[in-house]
Order: C-alpha cells, then structure tokens, then sequence
C-alpha cells in the first residue's frame, strides 16, 4: 500500500490505529518528526497514566514545533491544536494578536489546511471574534473561499459576534459533505436548505430573531435524516410555531430548546407526533413552561421510556409539579422556578420603580425592600445584569447557597449580552456547593456557544480536577491554553491550568506556562505570582517561592491563594504546624476545597 492509499484508509477509518502504525514506519524511515511523535502518542494511548510518557510527548511537540507547523509558529497565540497520532486532529482559531493584515485569518487557515500535518485534520472552530478584526474579507467571502476544505471536515464550528449577517454557511453544503457536527452562532445564517448526509449533530445560537426565523426555514425544508442531536438558543420573540416545522421528521436523540418565551406547543406537539421513540435527552430551560406542561408530561410518560435526561430549569413549576415530575422522571433537573405574577408594587404614588432604585435596594440583604426589589429585577429589561452582580457579590463574601438562585434566574431574563456570564456564575457557584456533575455540565454547554471563553475551561478543569477526572482535566487544559491572555478572566484560567498540572504531578509543565505568559505579558497580578510561588514550592526552589510570595504579598494580595502558597512553602521547610495554620486561614478566608485538591497535592496531602 502506497503512502497515499495509506491517507485515504487512515481518511476512511481513523479509528483504526494499525494504519497509523504502517504509515508511522514509512515517515520514521524519511526522517519526518511526525513518525516519532506517532509512536510516542500510540504508546500513551496504551499507557493512558503514564506520567512520563505524558511529559515526554509534551516535550518531543515544544522541542520539534518548528518542524511540525512551519510558518504556523508565528501565529501559536491564536492557535490551540491537538493532536493525535502524530497529526493534527482538531485546531481551534481565536483572535491573538498575531493575526494582522500582515499575516490575516485566511493565511492561517490556508498554511494550516496546506500542512502536512493538517492531513488528518477532522475539526476546526472558528471565533470568537469579528471578521473584519482579523481579515480584510467579508465573512462570506471568508466561507466561500474555504467551503470545500470546511465541508471536508468532520466538526466545524463558526462563531461571528458582529451584528448584521455578513454570510451564511449555505456554500459547505452538497453531496459531498462531510460534516457530522456543525455549530453556527452569532450572525451567521445557515443558507437556503441543508444537504449534509452525515449531519448528526446541530447547534444554533442566534442574538437576532430574524438570523433565527432563517435558519430555521432551512431547517425546515431539509431532510437530514441522520441528525440525532439538534440545539436552540432562541433569541428574544422567538415563537414556538416558528420552531416546530423545523422539529417535523427530524429523529432526534437530543432536543435542546433554549430561551423560548411559551415552550408548552412544542411540548405538546412532540408528545403527539412519533418522533420520541429515540429520544434520550429534553432540555427546555427558560421555556416559560408551567403546570400545564407538567401534567403533559406526567400523562405522556410511557412516550418517553428511553428518556435519560429531563432538564426543566428556570420555567414556572410550582413545587407540586416538580415533586410530580420527580416522581417520574428520575433523571429530572428543574432548578430555579420563576412565579409568572412576580411583580412589584409601585414605590410611591403610582410611579413604576427605576432599576437603579432597584439595584439598591437588593444590594443590601438588611433591607425590608431587597426580596421585592429583586422580584422587580427578574421581570425588568437590564434585570439579567443586575441580578448577576447581586449574585457575583454574594459569591465573593462566599454565600453560594445564597448566590445559586439569583444566578440561574439572571440566565433566563431578555439580557443576551450578559448570559455567558450569568452562565459562569450558576457553573462556578454548583461548584463551590460540591455539586460538580452539574458545574461540568453547565460549563461544557456554554463552551458549545462561547467555545473561546476563558471562564467555562477554569470551571470546567476545577470541577474535572477536584472529581480526580485527571485525564480530562488535562484535556481541558490544552483547550483552553489558547484562552489566556492578560485579561482578569485569562489570568484566572492561568493559575487553574498550573494548579492542574502541580496536582498531576508536572509542575515543571505549569513552570513553562508561567514564564510564557510572562515573556508576553509581563508582570501578572498578585494572585497568578501566589500560584508561581506553589509551583517552585513543588519544584523545591524555596528562594523563587519566596520571592513570589513576597512579591504577592508586596502587591497587596488579600486572596486566600496567598495562604495556600504559605502553607506549600512552609511544607517545603518542614514546618507542618505552620503548613496547617495557613491551611486553616485559607479556608476560614473562603479558599474553595476544588482549588486545594488536598487528596492529590504531594506537599499538602498529609497535613
């Protein structure tokens, strides 16, 4: 078999790993770097726990990065790859400070689809951020010129934040098709119809409620009768008669409807059609769901027999309904129920409340106003954000019990430009409750919109690291690299990656991470220099921990890391009592247990 057949068996098959192993010979006997880093990756999939395996593929992509990406070393700041096998699996392009009118989007993506080691890429995401920030193109013109190597792909998600629909993603569409997930948000339409046999998986998100209306006629008017999974988030006005023609004759396995103002027609409507006999997943938070939904789905619980997960969170079940429902559904979520006559009484002579007085009023919990003040928030057109600060001070002072609530219903209100945030509070606060299955989740969700956010990778890799999901964890962390910059969110997600790689074991690994941020950014904040200073600790360099300490500390640091970074250095010297001390005040000052991972830390473990 030739090296081309090889390709095109290894196209068609790429689970199986033995033409791989053929191939590997054949580039090990040219002298191509990708025939080692092949044998190395196949024997870490073998060996999965394999520390040393691990760091040595690290090492082997970082020492050799030149000759596997060529001219794509420039623009590694707006890059995430990951690869398998020796090849480039996936690749993930998000708006670094590389990408200029020197070397703009559409270079990248030609030297990265013209790369040898792109030869086997079989996914691609695309955003998050404007065209014309990164390229001179149009956003239509940008997807016309790459629809047959976009098309080619198995996984491809585009996200455009401008406002007016620059294009649509009509063109990727034919016999020859590949694609089995697409993921479209922002202004982009999907065009005219659909003609993607391997289709199985679908998400939109749309701001605007006519990109929506359009993307759903194509829907419509498209068979894709191999989709199983398809998702909604349904803009501001969105009606259910708009959603269901697109529903018709579409064999789902996963349904997720997302900010509907009146779910119940298309609760309705499915239960009595036949399209539920596969169906595993309902998820239909904020539909504005009520009692009547409840008891038609009660009735119709024989339909659902397959049905592994019901998620009905911020809609208006009273709690008779929910305890109903839980009766029957096991696997039920409904979590942040909203009463539909929530309102609030006019202040002062029959004059309606500003959100300002509002906002006031919630902010101090002593106050007799704060529970109407906040009912008026949930009701208003800016409460969303309102709601999230009241729920982002509660979680500072460590109230997340408190805090949980006020989130979730931030998330359903009509503010879409604050619900990635509001989305980070509800994940970050089930977290701190212990309650992780549900923080994954949620952060995984909103990654599937927002795939290059900063704040759903840390929530996502604390809640995988405290669970001891290690494997995944440090998965998440390679994701999410391309995320950090020198913004608060990616300094956060900075100090979370070298907190994973110090629990593994490889603090040398959150060492490299370290200093790279600093040769692009300069000096961090106090808490990422209380980070540096755990991770000398665990390399046993007393005087750089000291010296990072001490500049946290000089910086005016109050974060409990600072004591977490006490008791690792005093750990070093021996000092157990002192270790413990600081462990205690860490906690006391609200230091989550999900960042400490006591279980897994070779220092702190024994205290």
């Amino acid at each position: 078999m030739d090296t081309l057949e090889l390709e095109q068996a290894i196209r068609e098959n790429p689970t199986n790993l033995q033409n791989y192993l053929v191939y590997g010979d054949v580039l090990q006997e040219r002298g191509d770097p990708r025939g080692e880093l092949m044998a190395l990756q196949h024997a870490r999939l073998l060996n999965p726990q394999d520390k040393r395996l691990r760091g040595a593929e690290t090492a082997f992509i970082a020492e050799e990065q030149e000759a596997l990406l060529g001219q794509l070393v420039e623009n590694l700041d707006s890059l995430h790859l990951d690869w398998h096998m020796g090849f480039i699996r996936s690749a993930r392009v998000f708006g670094g400070a590389s990408l200029s009118k020197r070397r703009p989007l559409e270079r990248v993506l030609e030297e990265l689809f013209d790369h040898p080691s792109s030869v086997f890429l079989e996914e691609l995401c695309l955003g998050s951020f404007r065209w014309r920030r990164q390229t001179e193109l149009t956003a239509a013109e940008l997807l016309e010129g790459f629809a047959e190597r976009f098309s080619g792909l198995r996984s491809l998600f585009l996200f455009d934040d401008s406002v007016e629909r620059e294009g649509d993603v009509g063109g990727l569409f034919g016999p020859d098709c590949r694609l089995e997930v697409l993921s479209v948000s922002g202004a982009l339409g999907l065009g005219a119809s659909i003609e993607a046999p391997g289709l199985r998986e679908l998400h939109l998100h749309h701001a605007e409620e006519e990109d929506m209306q359009a993307s759903l006629e194509a829907l419509a008017s498209s068979e894709l009768a191999g989709m199983e999974s398809l998702s909604l988030w349904c803009p501001d006005g969105t009606e259910a008669d708009e959603i269901w023609p697109a529903l018709v004759n579409k064999k789902l396995r996963t349904l997720r409807v997302w900010n509907l103002e009146d779910g119940l027609p298309i609760v309705d409507k499915l239960l009595a059609s036949s399209q539920l006999e596969q169906l595993e997943i309902l998820d239909m938070s904020g539909c504005g769901l009520d009692g009547s939904a409840a008891r038609t789905l009660l009735r119709s619980r024989g339909k659902l027999e397959n049905l592994r997960q019901l998620w009905l969170d911020g809609n208006h079940l009273g709690e008779g309904d929910r305890e109903a429902l839980a009766r029957e559904y096991s696997n039920l979520r409904a979590e942040e129920q909203l009463p539909v006559d929530e309102v609030l009484p006019y202040w002062s002579d029959g004059e309606e409340p500003s959100l300002l007085a509002c906002k006031a009023l919630a902010m101090l919990p002593e106050s007799p106003f704060a529970e109407e003040a906040l009912a008026y928030l949930r009701v208003a057109p800016q409460g969303g954000r309102m709601l999230y600060n009241r729920a982002s001070l509660m979680m500072l002072e460590g109230r997340y019990d408190e805090a949980l609530p006020l989130a979730r219903a931030s998330v359903g209100l009509p503010d879409p430009v604050f619900i990635k945030m509001a989305y980070d509070n509800v994940a970050i606060a089930h977290g701190y409750r212990g309650d992780f299955d549900t923080a994954i989740e949620i952060a995984r969700r909103s990654l599937l919109v927002y795939p290059n956010k900063a704040n759903p990778f840390a929530i996502l890799i604390d809640a995988l690291r405290h669970q001891r999901r290690m494997e995944e964890a440090l998965r998440e962390v390679e994701r999410g690299q391309g995320c950090v910059d020198g913004t608060p969110e990616g300094m956060a997600l900075l100090q979370d990656c070298m907190l994973t790689y110090v629990v593994d074991g490889n603090p040398a690994a959150a060492l490299r991470l370290y200093n790279a941020f600093l040769a692009e950014h300069g000096a961090p904040r106090g808490t990422l220099m209380a980070c540096a200073s755990i991770v000398h600790s665990h390399l046993g360099d007393r005087a750089s921990a000291h010296k990072c300490l001490h500049r946290a500390e000089e910086a005016n640091c109050r974060d409990p890391i600072v004591e977490h970074a006490t008791a690792c250095l005093f750990a070093l010297q021996g000092k157990q009592k002192s270790a413990r001390l600081a462990l205690e005040r860490a906690r006391k000052a609200g230091y989550p247990e999900m960042h400490l991972c006591l279980h897994e830390d070779p220092l702190l473990s024994k205290l």
